[in-house]
């Protein structure tokens, strides 16, 4: 092998590398992101069931809980947005 060949290899995974970091930045902002709704859907949820009186299944209770989601904090957190 010579030298110019390992320098152009080298080049190509540098780019390979670039872009898969690019991509997994990419995929970190939009997990991010898609979390925030997620709690911000969890709240309005927790809100409107205490609303209308409709219970929330246990499961989704149990991980309310699990979470520190109580219906106080929640309901602080709803308003501010």
């Amino acid at each position: 092998m010579d030298i110019d060949h390992l320098t152009a290899e080298n080049a190509d995974q540098r780019d390979v590398i670039k872009s898969l970091r690019m991509d997994l930045d990419r995929y970190q902002s939009t997990h991010k992101a898609d979390a925030q709704d997620l709690i911000r859907l969890a709240g309005k949820l927790l809100i409107l069931s205490q609303a209308t009186g409709q219970e929330i299944d246990d499961t989704t209770k149990t991980i309310f809980r699990q979470r520190g989601w109580t219906s106080s904090s929640r309901h602080r957190e709803a308003k501010k947005q």
